[in-house]
């Protein structure tokens, strides 16, 4: 970015207010000075005039201008400020979350509005600390006087003038109220004196005689109050209108109509039960006034809820924390601000929570606290025929109930859904909190009752009221449709977690139930465990429970004995523990083998295969495919030949052999029936990954996943293309494409992929940190890969991509000596773990972290440690069948010649030669960056600009790169 224009200035607020704009561009991220000139459709010679001219501009000026450029005006009136001011304060963050244009219509109306601005919302959406943070001494050099409408057992006539005519006496001794009424006619005085007794004289209790002396007092205020804001600037803000007494509403709507020169501020909480007719009334008269303006606040946003997380802890709120305190605030800043002080007391409500829910639920009818308590332990929206079955009452006392809770503000109805809940999720948690546990289990049982009879409800919901209520006959069905559902929805955490309660369950005195597809204790135990490889958060529990079932079904040549020692070396797989797994798949066929040949087998000898390979023996493993897939002929099952078809390709395919494996998908595509959408997910999953271990062109990935994505877009099957859609995304990446991976490549959080598996959303955020880092945004990257720091990893080619996201993030944070200790555990841990050429980018990427490292960082042993480690693996990562292997080659070379001192043009230029061969126009602009700087110590400096040119084209959508190439054109690096 180009810094923002200096002009020449004399010291003063000038030069300070270009030193804070300079600031601001660099720190707060905005564009070139020239580039909001372009945009706001001004020359950049006007917008630098209106900085240097002799006579600062005024804010609304300014404010306008940086409204039209994009800016945030808020932001920018603090630097104003701070640089116009001869002795400013320390810099200060934000002091509120969100509201920033809220926060700028506010200060607007304070500096220069007229008539009256209502900032409105219910108890706890920010009212008070929005329009104090408008109205500090330090926002403006407006005089904001302040006073408060107090629900007093005893009604004070103008309680909040007295406090505001206190607070302008207060601010100079007087001097400034006395200025004004020194000129005032003596009644005045003596009217004013009624609410400031520190002016008050001898005619102050005759005052009270006078006739109509209610509407002279209103006058002699409004007089006042016109005569302060003639001799400086000066706005009131009554806080808490819906609580003002009569007399201080009838000064408002007289101030008002009246069109007095003071700007007015209040506050009105919308949705008060407290609010007396009269007051409502009065809103609905004045809001009718021409100069009245209302200004209505709405929850925070989830991000505007980290934001005030950030505010009050001073760090950045975990993703969990946040998902957890919005799910229950819905953005009212005053229950975030509660939940987040309180999260570690061990109670499920704060306090002054509990107290304030409390309170609102304090008073109601029998009838509507059944309803009520329905509600809360539904804890989501009910049909109204729902709400009368569970809730045990009559239609005609549902509507009662309904009428009360809604005129108490407790209850919220969906027209477009014709169903109700309470208005707030901590409402529903302060109802269940007053419920013993006998009163719980009995509205668990009767709205578990009435959910059951209705056809779209969730099994999973009703499983769980069922198991509230101590109902484990009821329950176990239930569980058992849940799991079904869950696989349907392709959430295997939640499947996994429903048969592994099947699976609990199933010895406690239930009787003889009827569940779909699951005969015995032993098909549930199946279940789990095939969800359980999907996803691993249940995995241990599952592990345990079949390794018991397996000591007792050993050498027994059952079906079911088959099938778990199948899944079971499966699952043990993913756990790393490779020797066990392979076992259990060998005796799975051993027992197959002894049972009518079915596609059982196959998929034993599938498993079986896959781990063989995996385990560097891959002409076995492709052996043991080939077996796999004659008996999936010979057996005539659709679903376990696509399989094997699938399996056997991509085990070729990683063996080198591209030719026959695209020629079996091929086929498939061709003359295959047509793949459920379960198939053609795995089949474009395997097709794009297979495309991108040959660095394969864009367009054949694309066109390789494009079935699947098309998939992805269905209704509930959101999730199901994730990994697919990674892999186009690193195809995108891979061809300089960043913008367009990142559009088809959501925040995991938004994509489904949490939902999926917890590998899956491994993989996602993996993913999404490269392409963050290649756009720049490293804070973004910095929180995904400290995600996944936390995430314990044994799968190597998940420890792989991980380490190779943080060290390219660390790379380009200039933190090489990270990125270079991270690589070296990395690199040597995976070894013997993983096929040798998948390992050549770590070699590549931890030569060029050494490289990178200076000073106390330098690791002097860094070239013995990276030339041991490429000895030790099995075969060179550098020989292998793969389209890049060549690339990576001269990458390596010329990363060494860098680390030794060694490097030559030469060296560079072969690398970026290979790069450019195979169309990864980011490597290659990094190749021709450091050849440049290379060329252009050896003096040939045409051949560095020229070499510069060409990388900062190619790089145009890699930031981080980008920018270092440009600093290195102008001669900075």
């Amino acid at each position: 970015m180009s810094a923002l224009p200096r002009p020449d200035l004399p010291p003063g607020p000038h030069r300070d207010l270009t030193a804070a704009l300079h600031e601001l561009h660099h720190e707060a991220g905005w564009p070139s000075l020239r580039r909001l000139a372009a945009d706001a459709g001004c020359s950049h010679t006007t917008v630098s005039k209106t900085f240097s001219s002799p006579a600062l501009p005024s804010w609304g000026t300014l404010e306008l201008l940086v409204e039209s450029m994009k800016g945030d005006a808020s932001e920018f009136h603090d630097l104003w400020l701070a640089a116009s001011n001869p002795t400013p304060a320390a810099p200060t963050g934000p002091r509120i979350a969100g509201r920033r244009s809220e926060l700028s219509a506010l200060r607007r109306h304070l500096e220069s509005g007229t008539g009256l601005l209502l900032v409105m919302g219910e108890a706890g959406m920010g009212k008070t600390l929005l329009v104090s943070t408008a109205s500090e001494p330090a926002a403006s050099d407006v005089f904001v006087a302040t006073g408060h409408c107090l629900p007093l057992s005893t009604e004070v006539s103008l309680l909040p003038m007295a406090d505001i005519l206190q607070e302008v006496y207060d601010c100079d001794d007087g001097s400034w109220i006395e200025s004004v009424l020194a000129v005032s006619p003596d009644h005045v005085r003596a009217l004013v004196g009624r609410l400031l007794p520190q002016v008050s004289t001898a005619q102050t209790e005759q005052t009270a005689l006078l006739p109509d002396s209610r509407h002279l007092l209103l006058w002699a205020i409004g007089a006042t109050l016109n005569g302060l804001r003639s001799r400086r600037p000066f706005a009131l803000l009554v806080e808490d209108l819906h609580w003002a007494d009569p007399t201080t509403r009838d000064l408002v709507e007289h101030l008002v109509a009246r069109g007095t020169e003071v700007s007015l501020v209040g506050t009105w909480r919308t949705e008060d039960s407290t609010t007396s007719t009269e007051a409502a009334e009065w809103l609905t008269r004045i809001r009718r006034l021409p100069t009245v303006t209302e200004l209505p606040l709405v929850p925070l946003t989830r991000e505007e809820t980290a934001q005030q997380l950030a505010l009050l802890d001073g760090r950045e709120p975990t993703a969990e924390a946040l998902t957890s305190i919005h799910g229950r605030s819905l953005g009212l800043p005053l229950f975030t601000e509660q939940l987040a002080a309180h999260a570690h007391d061990g109670r499920d409500l704060p306090s002054l929570l509990e107290t304030l829910l409390s309170q609102r639920l304090s008073g109601i009818g029998e009838e509507a606290w059944l309803l009520a308590r329905v509600l809360g332990v539904a804890d989501r929206p009910l049909p109204e025929s729902i709400l009368a079955e569970a809730a045990g009452i009559t239609s005609a006392a549902q509507a009662r109930a309904m009428h009360e809770l809604r005129d108490k503000r407790l209850l919220a109805v969906h027209a477009a859904s014709a169903e109700t809940q309470l208005r707030h999720p901590l409402l529903a948690e302060a109802v269940r909190g007053r419920l013993l546990v006998a009163e719980k289990t009995s509205d668990h049982r009767r709205l578990a009752a009435a959910l059951s009879g209705v056809e779209s409800a969730d099994p999973a919901e009703i499983a769980l009221h069922w198991r509230e209520a101590a109902e484990p006959a009821h329950e176990l069905p239930w569980r058992a449709r849940a799991g079904h559902r869950a696989r349907e929805r392709l959430d295997p955490g939640q499947e996994a977690e429903h048969w592994l309660r099947v699976v609990e369950l199933w010895p406690s005195e239930v009787g003889t139930v009827e569940l779909a597809d699951c005969a015995d204790r032993d098909e549930a135990l199946f279940h789990a465990l095939r969800a359980c490889e999907e996803c691993d958060e249940w995995s241990a529990r599952a592990l345990a429970l079949a390794d018991a079932r397996l000591s007792e079904l050993r050498d027994v040549a059952t079906n079911t004995s088959a099938r778990l020692h199948e899944l079971m070396a499966r699952v043990h797989a993913q756990h790393d523990h490779h020797a066990l797994a392979i076992d259990l798949a060998r005796q799975s066929v051993e027992l197959f083998r002894q049972l009518p040949v079915g596609p059982g087998l196959a998929r034993a000898l599938l498993t079986f295969g896959s781990l063989v390979g995996e385990d560097n023996r891959p002409q076995e493993g492709l052996l043991w495919g080939r077996k796999a897939l004659d008996v999936a002929r010979a057996v005539d099952d659709p679903v376990v030949l696509f399989d094997a078809t699938v399996a056997l390709a991509a085990r070729e395919a990683y063996s080198g052999d591209l030719g026959n494996a695209m020629a079996r998908i091929d086929a498939l595509r061709a003359d295959g029936p047509a793949p459920s959408w379960q198939q053609e997910m795995w089949l474009g999953m395997y097709h794009t990954d297979i495309l991108l271990t040959y660095n394969r062109p864009l367009a054949e990935v694309e066109e390789a996943g494009r079935a699947s994505v098309e998939l992805s877009r269905s209704p509930g099957l959101a999730g199901a293309g994730v990994m697919v859609k990674i892999n186009i995304a690193e195809a995108m990446v891979r061809a300089g494409q960043v913008s367009r991976a990142a559009s088809l490549l959501v925040p995991p959080e938004q994509d489904g992929s949490t939902q999926v598996s917890s590998l899956i959303a491994l993989w996602a955020r993996m993913e999404w940190a490269r392409i963050e880092v290649c756009r720049g945004r490293l804070a973004e990257a910095r929180r995904a890969i400290a995600e996944l720091d936390a995430v314990p990893m044994s799968e190597p080619p998940l420890m792989m991509w991980c380490a190779d996201s943080a060290a390219q993030l660390e790379l380009w944070s200039d933190q090489p000596g990270s990125a270079w200790r991270r690589l070296r555990v990395v690199v040597e841990a995976l070894l013997d773990r993983i096929e040798a050429e998948t390992l050549a980018p770590l070699f590549v990427l931890a030569a060029r972290a050494a490289a990178d490292c200076v000073g106390d960082d330098r690791d002097p042993d860094a070239l013995v440690v990276l030339e041991g480690l490429r000895r030790r693996v099995s075969m060179d990562p550098f020989d292998g069948v793969w389209g890049d292997s060549p690339a990576w080659r001269a990458s390596w070379d010329a990363e060494l010649a860098r680390l030794s001192d060694h490097e030559t043009l030469d060296v560079w230029i072969r690398a970026t030669a290979e790069w450019d061969r195979i169309t990864r126009p980011h490597e290659a602009a990094y190749s021709r960056w450091r050849a440049a700087m290379v060329a252009r110590r050896e003096g040939r400096g045409a051949a560095a600009a020229r070499l510069l040119e060409r990388a900062a084209t190619d790089a145009r959508e890699h930031v981080p790169l980008h920018g270092a190439i440009r600093a290195t054109a102008d001669g900075v690096r």
